[in-house]
């Protein structure tokens, strides 16, 4: 069973945000997962002359020049996350800068987690947001274009829009908000729901009701006419919600303090201390007792919308007819997974420099990918080395990556060049340095993620795809955290690309439906079923 990050992620989006009306006030929050607690956060929002210089020896936004009227940002949280039935930690901060209209100016952020640490810096500028990002020693550059010029945090993001509230503005749109562990600027979407009485130490306080769209994913918000924010609501499935509430900072810090509003509310039944990737799973409707001898499945996938179209090819099919379709479930659709078959005859040693122009960006670094960097490239020539063909060259490093990288559940912002050190990861992590290994070798190589059955579900994982021709263009899937060389047929692909890529994940917790309708296996004692395939096979 192997965790996504951004499930865990999708957390350090939900942060409270406050503005200081004449002194410094810190809004401190509570943290829950159902009816647990699991840590706080606390932000400080004031404008810049009344920033309190004891908090900016933490964590500094880069130098630069404040605009008039502009504020001053500083936002810290820890929380542990259980996760396969082991607790992990998880910290960050952030420090910005920002301007009048609460927009970004700069910014830092840091996230540490075990022994890993991520630093990212950015500031807006003519060219967009530019950002650097450093980890494990390895620092890298990036420009994400701003149509408008302006960008949010989603820490300053309810004052934003208590500010325009205020003015009698209507604040139902999109507004962009840089997402700093998926490196991406992303489209947020902001709808009133209107007004509610919130009763506050034995006061009722009149609070904003606000819905966020994340890319499908739908948190609630209530904060008062100042910016300062009560109550977080965010659903991440049937059996587990986030949940956070206003605090003291004696009581935030407390995980043995519960909220009394916490069993009240916009909650969820489910258990006290949920496991968040089991209660994020998907059922599958079938048990498979040997998922990795699975060559073909058939599988109904219902009550979901991606922001992209779905990947179909060569090995996912979509079939003609579903029983499954109702006006309930609109975009339901029978898939048919097929497992590929290793190659016959790749393009050899020429593959490389013969690659078209629309695929050399699988050669290229990305984010966290760090093709160029010297570990990297001496790592890939060592396990390559006096082998030319594309495909011998992907088994090799699969090979090299099952001896020496082991799997290990982890909260991180997955890094190449991190794995290759710390030498453990779970399947971003390894597919990260997968990609960057065949493509230091010479192999395009990409990260793709989706859903994967392991006992008894289907859980979110990365895995990687590997071009071994390309007239006609043709991918081979492999998952280096399953030890396979091949991706057996459960492995459902949902999207590609890195980290900054995955953001979609966010839009399926809760919402996706799978039913498995039949299997083909090598297992022997796997129960057969009649196949469909001679009839409808699309």
């Amino acid at each position: 069973m192997i965790p996504s990050k951004t499930l865990i992620l999708t957390l350090l989006l939900l942060t409270p945000a406050s503005i200081g009306a004449t002194s410094h006030r810190e809004n401190w929050m509570g943290a829950y997962l159902n009816h647990s607690k699991i840590g706080h956060s606390v932000l400080v929002l004031e404008p810049t002359e009344r920033f309190p210089s004891e908090i900016k020896g933490k964590l500094a936004p880069p130098e630069g020049a404040d605009e008039p009227g502009g504020k001053q940002l500083f936002a810290e949280s820890e929380i542990g996350i259980k996760a396969y039935g082991k607790r992990k930690p998880l910290a960050w901060m952030v420090a910005a800068a920002l301007k009048a209209d609460f927009s970004l100016s700069r910014l830092a952020f840091r996230m540490e987690s075990d022994d890993s640490r991520t630093d990212i810096r950015a500031r807006v500028t003519t060219r967009g947001l530019e950002v650097e990002v450093e980890s494990s020693g390895d620092t890298r550059h990036q420009v994400l274009p701003l149509e408008l010029g302006r960008v949010y945090l989603a820490e300053a993001l309810p004052a934003r829009l208590a500010a325009l509230l205020s003015e009698g503005q209507d604040i139902e749109g999109e507004y962009p908000v840089f997402e700093p562990h998926q490196l991406s600027v992303a489209e947020w979407g902001v709808r009133l729901e209107g007004t509610e009485l919130l009763d506050v130490g034995g006061r009722s306080l009149t609070t904003y009701r606000v819905e966020q769209d994340t890319g499908g994913f739908k948190p609630l918000t209530w904060f008062d006419s100042s910016g300062w924010v009560w109550k977080e609501w965010a659903p991440l499935g049937e059996r587990v919600g986030y949940l956070s509430f206003s605090e003291s900072r004696e009581q935030a810090l407390n995980l043995d303090y519960v909220h009394p509003d916490v069993s009240l509310g916009a909650t969820i039944e489910g258990e006290r201390d949920p496991d968040l990737m089991y209660s994020t799973s998907v059922e599958a409707g079938r048990a498979i007792s040997d998922p990795g001898a699975v060559r073909r499945m058939v599988v109904d996938l219902y009550e979901f919308d991606l922001e992209r179209p779905f990947p179909f090819d060569e090995y996912q099919r979509k079939l003609p007819g579903n029983p499954s379709q109702t006006p309930d479930r609109p975009s339901a659709f029978r898939l048919e997974v097929i497992q590929a078959t290793p190659p016959v005859e790749t393009s050899g040693a020429r593959l490389a420099s013969d690659l078209p122009a629309k695929l050399r960006h699988h050669l290229e670094p990305e984010a966290m990918v760090q093709v160029g960097h010297a570990e990297i490239q001496a790592r890939a020539a060592e396990i390559v080395r006096g082998i030319s063909d594309p495909w011998d060259k992907a088994l090799a490093i699969h090979a090299w990556m099952g001896k020496n990288i082991r799997t290990e559940f982890r909260i991180t912002m997955p890094s190449a060049i991190e794995v290759l050190h710390t030498a453990k990861g779970d399947c971003n992590e390894q597919a990260h340095l997968f990609a960057a290994l065949a493509r230091a070798a010479g192999v395009p190589a990409r990260i793709v993620s989706g859903l994967v059955y392991q006992r008894g579900a289907f859980y979110y994982h990365a895995w990687n795809e590997v071009l071994v021709g390309v007239a006609p263009e043709r991918w081979i899937p492999m998952d280096a955290t399953l030890r396979q060389t091949i991706a057996d047929a459960t492995h459902i692909k949902f999207g590609e690309g890195g980290v900054s890529e995955q953001s979609y994940i966010t839009g399926l917790i809760g919402k996706i439906r799978a039913t498995i309708l039949e299997i083909e296996t090598d297992d022997p004692d796997q129960a057969t079923h009649p196949a469909i395939r001679p009839d409808n096979r699309g």
